[in-house]
């Protein structure tokens, strides 16, 4: 099943999916042993937007990585262009949300201890 986008939009993915996803990948590392992992995600922007807010979210709750050690990564290789957030309104122009906002927000959560990653 695909997600159908309501008017324009692209928002940041729920601590719900972040930390499965957290989950899910940890647990493939695990099996994997020396092995290496591959994510792959789509190359559009909105979707390559999202794999690194999912990656940067592993690197800050199971790596313990600050948000710019997260984000270097991807800012270093010049990955994709990296979307604002914005609402499911029919305008172009409105209120945004930064993925820096969006993993500082998660990296301080983490440590107030509001997000369980067991």
């Amino acid at each position: 099943e695909q997600y159908q986008p309501f008017g324009i939009e692209i928002g940041p993915m729920d601590i719900g999916v972040v930390v499965s996803f957290c989950r899910f990948i940890s647990e493939q590392i695990q099996m994997a042993g020396d092995a290496c992992v591959v994510f792959a995600a789509g190359d559009d922007e909105p979707h390559c937007t999202l794999a690194v807010q999912l990656l940067a979210s592993y690197l800050v709750l199971h790596c313990d990585h600050t948000p710019k050690q997260a984000l270097k990564p991807f800012r270093a290789k010049n990955v994709c262009t990296l979307l604002s957030f914005h609402d499911a309104s029919h305008e172009i122009e409105g209120p945004t949300i930064e993925l820096t906002d969006v993993i500082h927000s998660l990296h301080r959560a983490y440590k107030l201890g509001w997000i369980n990653t067991n």
